[in-house]
């Protein structure tokens, strides 16, 4: 159930474990959220996008289906709410440069 600010209970703990570096623990909390409401659903898809991209960087870039992956939840993201961006205090430029150019 998510909280009275609408937030889904997964999104923070998500989020959470993403800035802790866990991104596999992120990446379950996530997709526990299951379906959530316009800006959460493109804050989860964000924090998706992040940490699967994370995780391909940290794996030397070889595995193609997290870069997929990592595209797809960019994708969901602009679906859910074309006006949210990454904030560049809050993640890598890596990242803000394949959020941009993701499609």
């Amino acid at each position: 159930p998510a909280r009275r600010d609408g937030l889904p209970p997964e999104l923070l703990a998500g989020a959470q474990a993403y800035f802790d570096g866990r991104y596999e623990d992120a990446l379950r909390q996530l997709e526990r959220a299951g379906e959530a409401r316009a800006r959460a659903a493109a804050q989860l898809a964000l924090f998706r996008a992040a940490a699967y991209h994370a995780r391909f960087r940290a794996g030397g870039q070889k595995d193609e289906g997290l870069r997929r992956r990592a595209a797809e939840a960019v994708a969901a993201c602009r679906r859910a709410d074309p006006s949210l961006s990454p904030d560049p205090a809050a993640f890598s430029p890596a990242f803000m440069a394949f959020f941009r150019s993701a499609s």
